[in-house]
């Protein structure tokens, strides 16, 4: 990337628990200009006879009023407004903003959404809709970590969002992100018997 573009940061991401990379990374570029050139130029580039993937996606995410979430700037109990509308202000107004930063580019987009964006604004995953990008699935809240439910709730989680998805969208959506990035140990179990084909949580099939 660095040929096609100053280079502001690079991120490779690793396993919590094994060290070993998972497989994927993050490149930050300094203008958004030369981002949306390396990503058509490089986009199925080979690297030693493999494939280099380069993918665009934008999380849309609901947090519960007063429930989880990362402070904005330091530890507020509940209510946390400051956060909150933090949050919410990307969801109704700078979302549009990066819809046309996207539609001036050409660029096709993975949307990563919570169910609940589906009620809490729908405007919004209506307009990537309109645009043909990629639904990807992201539990139903932030607030709720994956990591502390039980695998029948965590199952039961992963039903009602995809079928939510899939009413909305008219398709069941085909790779996940787990909200909050918390998998448990029986994710890939669970989303594969929902019949996902990949998981971003570790950059991987199913």
């Amino acid at each position: 990337l660095g040929v096609k573009g100053a280079v502001q940061e690079t991120s490779l991401i690793f396993d919590r628990v094994t060290r070993e990379p998972k497989g994927y990374g993050f490149v930050k570029l300094w203008d958004h200009r030369l981002a949306a050139e390396a990503v058509r130029r490089l986009h199925g580039f080979s690297i030693d006879g493999k494939r280099l993937a380069v993918h665009i996606a934008i999380n849309l995410e609901h947090f519960i009023f007063g429930e989880g979430g990362v402070d904005l700037d330091r530890p507020t109990p509940a209510p946390n407004h400051r956060s909150y509308l933090w949050r919410d202000y990307g969801n109704r107004v700078g979302v549009w903003r990066l819809l046309d930063l996207f539609d001036e580019f050409k660029l096709p987009i993975g949307v990563i959404t919570n169910a609940s964006i589906y009620d809490h604004c729908p405007e919004s995953i209506a307009a990537f809709r309109d645009r043909g990008d990629e639904i990807i699935g992201h539990g139903i809240t932030n607030s709720k970590r994956v990591a502390d439910m039980s695998e029948a709730e965590e199952t039961e989680m992963v039903r009602t969002a995809t079928d939510l998805i899939a009413h909305n969208e008219g398709a069941a959506p085909a790779g996940w992100l787990t909200p909050y990035l918390t998998p448990s140990d029986v994710t890939p179990d669970i989303l594969k018997e929902a019949g996902y084909e990949y998981i971003l949580d570790w950059g991987c099939l199913l």
